[in-house]
């Protein structure tokens, strides 16, 4: 049996709901996210992002590359990630506590 299918199993016995109702609910989780291929990010960016990240974490060189191809930030709670980055002078990092202030404050303006 697959992972997918083991986990699928687990949701359906934690949740209740039967593997259709899991699949419809997985179906509208997904249908309105974009979902981008690592092949669009150019080979000078992947080289610049593992510069970047090699001597902190390797393994998160797609977050800096993504980042640096799309000009977004990275919503990370990744502390010694951002502390090494910052002293590199890549900030460009969204904290989960800045978007829960960004939150409340739209909910306050409304």
């Amino acid at each position: 049996m697959e992972e997918c299918d083991l986990i699928l199993l687990l949701l359906k016995k934690i949740s209740g709901l039967t593997i259709e109702e899991i699949q419809e609910a997985e179906f509208q989780i997904y249908k309105s996210i974009l979902f981008i291929s690592e092949e669009q990010i150019t080979q000078s960016t992947w080289l610049k992002s593992e510069k970047l990240v090699e001597d902190i974490d390797p393994n998160d060189i797609q977050y800096i590359a993504y980042s640096k191809h799309f000009n977004c930030k990275i919503w990370s709670g990744d502390k010694a990630l951002i502390i090494g980055l910052a002293k590199k002078k890549f900030t460009k990092f969204v904290t989960t506590d800045e978007l829960f202030t960004i939150h409340t404050s739209k909910k306050i303006k409304r």
